[in-house]
């Protein structure tokens, strides 16, 4: 599957970005279910891992692994995806559980679910339902520190992730060529932080346009709506700007990140033979 993406060598920051931007230009409509599809799948973990920890709220911290683990499964179906959508292959919205039954998914899942689970319970953040924290008691250093870790251990995976679902490595390969990102592949660490930043600013702009249009009407309509309707319009209107910028942004990223992890896979390697 990769020689139908790009050759390795053509692949760099601004063509992965392209890939990203033509599969919701291109295929959006199409996708629009199976990327519905899959945040429901998301949320339906966040609204289990809710429950368990009412339940239990002393074991909050061992509730999150089980969600990540799920997470990361759920995210390979949709990497294969967006692969097969930009390279004109074949594709179903069954594509998002591909990984679902298949062991070395789950075994390849559950290293960065564990770093992950792991790191957030070393960042001293309080459990769900606790008093927030205050600025002077966030340890600053750790907790700079953890982010740096976690940015690491989720760019890596994600390019595994990558390599596994769509490129047809094993988990060990996939994780060798993902780890090229620390040698000779190491301008693509930083390809996801520029990803996301663009991605950001982009909400950003459309955020404060959004909010600038509706501050202005409700000052127009302020005589025939009550202060409460007004806030209630506003917050109701801003949430589906919200909704109606992220879901786009999702092909866009992990379409890119799918066309950026051929670059960490060695030269001239043959066309894979896909897995069913």
């Amino acid at each position: 599957m990769q020689d139908a993406i790009a050759p390795h060598s053509a692949v760099t920051y601004r063509s992965a970005m392209r890939a990203g931007w033509q599969t919701l230009r291109q295929h959006f409509p199409g996708i629009l279910g199976p990327v519905l599809v899959w945040g429901l799948a998301i949320l339906g973990g966040f609204l289990v891992l809710g429950i368990a920890t009412g339940l239990n709220p002393a074991n909050a911290e061992l509730w999150r692994f089980p969600l990540y683990l799920w997470a990361n499964v759920l995210m390979m179906g949709l990497l294969r995806l967006f692969g097969a959508v930009h390279a004109g292959q074949p594709w179903r919205w069954q594509q998002i559980f591909w990984a679902l039954p298949r062991a070395d998914a789950w075994t390849l899942a559950l290293i960065p679910a564990a770093l992950s689970a792991l790191l957030v319970a070393l960042s001293g953040f309080p459990q769900p339902g606790a008093a927030p924290l205050t600025l002077e008691q966030i340890h600053w250093p750790d907790l700079i520190a953890i982010l740096i870790l976690s940015y690491l251990v989720t760019t890596l995976f994600q390019y595994a992730f990558a390599r596994y679902a769509y490129y047809e490595d094993s988990p060990k390969t996939a994780i060798r060529h993902a780890l090229r990102i620390f040698g000779d592949r190491f301008a693509w660490l930083w390809f996801p932080l520029v990803l996301a930043l663009a991605i950001t600013l982009l909400l950003l702009t459309i955020l404060i346009f959004v909010s600038f249009i509706m501050g202005l009407a409700i000052t127009l309509l302020h005589g025939s709506l009550e202060a409460g309707g007004a806030k209630a319009v506003f917050m109701m209107t801003l949430s589906l700007a919200v909704l109606a910028t992220i879901l786009p942004c999702i092909p866009i990223l992990y379409g890119a990140i799918v066309v950026a992890a051929g670059a960490l896979g060695p030269e001239g390697s043959p066309e894979p033979t896909p897995r069913p």
